[in-house]
Parts: structure tokens; C-alpha cells; sequence
């Protein structure tokens, strides 16, 4: 996969109902019977530090059609990039008990990176529950290497209104390139950034 295909992820919002919107058995790609995530997310750039993205999200477990208010949780996504991604996540809890992970993509070669995770938890959540919670974000991302391995590089992608703000994401990674590279085939300098970091 290209680099640039996890910093679109983030704006695809639309993907998160139809890819992620199941409970997973920890590890595994087989959904547990009769639950589900409910994801209301929000998309924004960070005016201060231009090399910053934010994704912020309610997550609500459902059980057989009906909201467990109890398991509500929000997570802040802060990106980090974009010649390598480094993604920032908050988990906040009820009685504000946060769990934080970060996942890091390195690229090692073109079209290929090294991905990473570390995490750390307040205390007073159960091992058990800070294990699931890990298990269930990581268990997601097979799903989207999944997506990623038939995809096309479109300079404009007919998109729809649930899409999320691809277009404007790439304007973010643009300024990052020269205006020469921008008027261009945004294609080769693109795998640029991605090589940039093994040379």
C-alpha cells in the first residue's frame, strides 16, 4: 500500500458502518453475533500545526439492535505526518478513564511500511477490557489492507456526500509538495513520499 491510502482511510468515514461496524472476536476477522458499533466522526485540520489531522468519534457497543449506553466511548485520532504516520489515539471512557495508542506507519520500501503499535492505560480500567479494546482497533486493520490491495489512485474520484473530505485531505498533503510537483500527475511525487524515508 501507498502511505497515503491510511491518511484517506481517516477521512472515509462512510467505511467505518460498512468495514468496522461489527464487534470482533480479539484477533480474529469472525464477528461476535448480535453486536455492532455505532461511529458518529468528525474530520478536521489542525489551523495551528499544519501537519496535524484530527479525527474525533462517539463509538456506542449495540447489542441486537438497542445502544449500551454504559459501553460509550470517544476517541480522538491525531495524525501525525505526512512523510511517515504516526496515529495518536484517545480512548476516553466513562469516570474519564483513557486508554492511549499509537500506531505508526514507516515506510521501509516503496509501497510497502512497517506498522507499529504501543499502548498504555489508566489503571483503573480491567486488563481485560484495555486487551479488548487494543484487539478490536488492531483487528481492523487487516480489513482495510483488504480494501487498499484493489484500489485505483483517481485524480478525482466521483465522490458522494458521505464520502468524507478526500479532496480536501489531499490539499493538505499537497502543501507539502512543491508547486512544480503539484501541477503535475500527483501520482509520482506521492510515491516520492513514501520513499522518501528508506533512501
Amino acid at each position: 500500500m501507498h502511505i497515503i491510502e491510511a491518511a484517506e482511510n481517516a477521512v472515509d468515514t462512510a467505511h467505518l458502518w460498512a468495514l468496522h461496524g461489527h464487534f470482533l472476536f480479539p484477533w480474529t476477522q469472525i464477528p461476535i453475533p448480535g453486536t455492532g458499533i455505532a461511529h458518529d466522526v468528525t474530520w478536521t485540520l489542525d489551523e495551528a500545526s499544519l501537519w496535524l489531522m484530527h479525527f474525533d468519534g462517539n463509538a456506542v457497543l449495540r447489542v441486537f439492535g438497542h445502544n449500551v449506553e454504559s459501553a460509550e466511548g470517544r476517541v480522538r485520532v491525531t495524525f501525525y505526518g505526512p512523510g511517515s504516520l504516526v496515529f495518536r489515539f484517545r480512548f476516553t471512557f466513562p469516570r474519564r478513564a483513557e486508554i492511549a495508542m499509537y500506531k505508526a506507519f514507516l515506510p521501509i520500501s516503496p509501497l510497502e511500511q512497517q506498522v507499529d503499535y504501543r499502548w498504555f492505560s489508566d489503571r483503573s480500567l480491567p486488563r481485560w477490557f484495555v486487551w479488548y479494546v487494543i484487539a478490536n482497533w488492531a483487528s481492523q486493520l487487516p480489513q482495510d489492507i483488504e480494501i487498499w490491495q484493489d484500489t485505483t489512485f483517481l485524480r478525482r474520484p466521483v465522490l458522494c456526500r458521505d464520502d468524507g473530505p478526500v479532496h480536501q485531505m489531499r490539499r493538505e498533503y499537497g502543501q507539502f509538495l512543491s508547486e512544480e510537483q503539484t501541477a503535475t500527475d500527483p501520482v509520482p511525487q506521492l510515491r516520492a513520499l513514501n520513499e522518501c524515508r528508506w533512501k
